[in-house]
């Protein structure tokens, strides 16, 4: 009697394996081998409507004209196991039913032949066949061929008949006396796996094989973290997209099956070398593959790309980057990128990336790189960009056209004055909203003025606790001020300036000749103590200033500073508009003295000195002169100065 008990036992049965067949109680319709080595005088079988399950067991088939076979609707399951020959001779496997194979040997056998209702085949090793390994006559729809080990076969090795599609997925075919393949009116697609394209046959015209090498994609940053929503884009040598996808927690992308080449009974069409393109947030890769075996490939990206110092992602690096990063440092760091936010790249976010971006700030952000442009992080660490790549994106901060009309603040020229050859501009700050601090670049004439420096104006300079100024050699001057570097959960109205008007600062200037441009603001950004910044052009800051005292509106203005005078006079003009400009001295008789100006300029505001002496350089007589000023060639101003 056969019974499910057996384990670990060796039996023999000189009668077949059938099950349903035997008369005998305890073979039932469903039944197991397991842990078993038997030696089997007759068949193997599974019957229709039949279940026999064999795991990690030894069937010796002794009896030359043993089979194994599997009926239709009949099923057979082989786990860690071995069907062999044991005396000289072949036997059958035939497969109609539902079949599956995992870890298991077949020995011996003439070979296979399948036509199944469902089949599953991996890690499964066919060897010493006498005809064929594995001759394939009809698949189902769901099926399984994958890890199939065939060698030392005398015949040919894998034979498909009529198949419209078959995917064999790392197959090894190894010394057959024929062909390792064998199509008739079938399409096989063949990944991975080894084989020989000498020993390919298509015996009809409508039989084609795809080769495939498989590709297994890992991406990792310099900190050896796995990167997911990298996008991946694979193209063959035509440029077409064989692939578009993205990795994802998986962390591993794949398998990717690669085209290498296409055969049918008369042509051979050849892929590759594909491009493999990798993009990461601004961070844009390609890499050449020209696969031969299937490809485990790991990248490692330089990481997300970000601006150094763009705290508030918003793709510039200003004064408004250090009130953002103090007012969202506190309790925990909280970024739209922290990488952004190590501005000196310790590998950490404390309030030293606040002074260390202030203090590196003029005349151009100077930090670790990516500096001032989009880049990766050369630097490992475990900071990421987590929300949105920042490069070059706006989020919540307001236009130019913003700022501007809505009259959030300014920096007026309050007061232009000249005591012997010094020039001093005093500003004011009027702003309608909280402002934590601000940064400008003031245009000037280095042939013409030289800057000594700037002062505080306001009550207690101590107050303000920092500020930093720079003078470059081409004739620009850069400042920067944050009333305060308390975080933000800490701030209040003395933190920072409370809407209002008031007296600022003082920009002081050494004159060294005449006909002097006063230096002018280009551009200005003001922020609030959150970190949103408001910017301004130069023509926003000079429409501000023409309209911002009663005393300057309409054209051409003209102060004279002293008057009347000795010695010396300048004469500070404001010109609305670009063009020609002439500026001339008359007598009372309206005889010409001297001509101060007469040149191409652009709107802004200009100081003119005037030594007292006419064109010939000869010193003129004390009195009355009048000075008449055309622009664009229409008298636009005259008046009188008096010299005594």
């Amino acid at each position: 009697t056969f019974v499910n008990t057996y384990s670990g036992d060796t039996a023999k049965v000189k009668k077949d394996i059938l099950l349903d067949g035997f008369s005998n109680a305890g073979i039932t319709t469903s039944d197991s081998i397991i842990k078993l080595s038997l030696t089997v005088d007759g068949d193997l079988n599974a019957p229709s409507g039949s279940y026999l399950y064999i795991d990690n067991s030894v069937i010796s088939l002794i009896n030359s004209s043993s089979n194994v076979a599997i009926d239709l609707n009949g099923r057979m399951d082989l786990l860690e196991g071995i069907i062999r020959r044991r005396e000289p001779g072949n036997y059958n496997v035939t497969v109609n039913g539902f079949f599956s194979a995992n870890t298991f040997l077949i020995e011996g056998a003439s070979g296979a032949v399948v036509a199944p209702q469902d089949i599953a085949l991996t890690s499964v090793l066919i060897k010493n066949a006498d005809n064929n390994a594995l001759r394939i006559q009809s698949l189902p729809a769901n099926y399984l061929l994958q890890d199939i080990f065939v060698d030392s076969i005398n015949g040919d090795g894998i034979i498909v008949e009529g198949v419209d599609s078959c995917l064999l997925r790392s197959v090894f075919i190894e010394e057959c006396s024929l062909n390792d393949l064998v199509l008739s009116s079938s399409y096989v697609k063949f990944v991975d796996g080894n084989l020989d394209t000498a020993k390919i046959s298509l015996s009809s015209a409508s039989s084609s094989l795809e080769r495939f090498y498989s590709l297994y994609l890992t991406v990792l940053s310099v900190d050896s973290t796995f990167l997911e929503d990298v996008e991946v884009t694979i193209k063959d040598q035509d440029d077409s997209t064989i692939f578009a996808g993205y990795t994802d927690s998986s962390f591993t992308l794949g398998p990717i099956d690669l085209p290498v080449f296409v055969k049918t009974s008369d042509t051979l069409i050849e892929f590759g070398p594909f491009n493999l393109q990798l993009s990461y947030y601004g961070y844009d890769t390609t890499i050449e593959i020209s696969p031969t075996a299937p490809v485990y490939m790991t990248v490692v990206l330089q990481g997300q790309s970000f601006i150094r110092g763009d705290v508030n992602a918003d793709g510039n690096v200003n004064v408004s980057d250090a009130a953002y990063l103090l007012s969202h440092l506190l309790p925990y760091p909280d970024f739209p990128c922290r990488d952004a936010a190590d501005v000196n790249d310790d590998g950490s976010n404390t309030i030293t990336d606040a002074s260390y971006l202030l203090s590196n700030l003029l005349p151009a952000p100077q930090f670790p790189p990516p500096n001032l442009e989009c880049g990766p992080d050369p630097t490992p660490d475990s900071l990421q960009c987590e929300s949105f790549p920042p490069c070059g994106s706006k989020f919540g901060v307001s236009s130019l056209a913003e700022g501007a009309m809505r009259g959030c603040c300014s920096l007026v020229e309050k007061d232009v004055k000249i005591v012997k050859d010094t020039l001093y501009v005093d500003l004011e700050l009027r702003n309608s909203m909280p402002i934590a601090g601000f940064q400008f670049t003031l245009s000037f004439d280095p042939n013409a003025v030289e800057v000594i420096g700037y002062e505080w104006l306001v009550k207690d300079p101590s107050e303000i606790d920092f500020s930093d100024d720079y003078v470059d050699t081409a004739g620009k001057y850069y400042f920067v001020t944050l009333y305060s570097l308390v975080p933000g959960i800490y701030k209040s109205q003395e933190t920072y300036w409370v809407p209002g008007q008031r007296d600022l600062l003082r920009l002081k200037f050494k004159i060294k000749r005449t006909n002097v441009e006063i230096p002018s603001v280009e551009e200005a950004v003001f922020t609030d103590p959150e970190g949103t910044p408001y910017e301004f052009t130069k023509e926003d800051v000079f429409s501000t200033i023409m309209s911002s005292s009663d005393s300057r509106k309409g054209g051409l203005q003209v102060l004279n500073a002293p008057n009347p005078f000795q010695g010396e006079l300048y004469m500070r003009l404001i010109i609305p508009e670009s063009g020609e400009v002439v500026v001339a001295l008359y007598d009372v008789t309206g005889r010409k003295v001297r001509t101060l100006l007469e040149k191409q300029v652009q709107s802004g505001e200009y100081i003119l000195k005037w030594d007292g002496r006419d064109d010939n350089g000869r010193e003129v007589s004390s009195g009355v002169y009048i000075y008449k000023i055309r622009l664009n060639g229409r008298l636009s101003r005259w008046g009188k100065i008096a010299r005594f």
